[in-house]
């Protein structure tokens, strides 16, 4: 028996958050050196280098204002895990938190750069 696609859930939302995932999971390992196959459990030496691109390439306001709008549009709600976006939502807000994280990591610059969000 072959299963039958469901176009629901499979939408255009749904598609571009694992897109996005799988970028921000792909760029974990250009920041840091890791040999962990999983971008979650990538810990390692950051390569200041691809951190100051991060930064200069506008990556890093890219995911800050992603996760931003992922939770000020309900796309994500921390206590509705019943929307169909809602696992994508929060695999692409740890990939991309992740990432940010990693970004910042032993770069005083980066750390300075990202002040900017914190709300006073």
């Amino acid at each position: 028996k072959v299963a039958q696609p469901n176009p629901s859930a499979d939408s255009f939302t749904l598609r571009l958050l694992r897109w996005a995932r799988n970028i921000a999971g792909y760029l974990v390992a250009v920041v840091v050196e890791t040999s962990a196959a999983n971008p979650l459990e990538a810990e390692g030496i950051p390569r200041p280098e691809m951190q100051q691109l991060m930064r200069e390439c506008g990556m890093l306001d890219l995911l800050a204002r992603s996760i931003e709008l992922l939770f000020t549009n309900n796309f994500y709600n921390a206590s509705d895990k019943l929307r169909k976006e809602g696992p994508e939502a929060f695999a692409y807000v740890q990939i991309a938190y992740h990432l940010l994280r990693h970004s910042f990591r032993s770069h005083a610059l980066n750390e300075i750069y990202s002040s900017k969000w914190v709300e006073m």
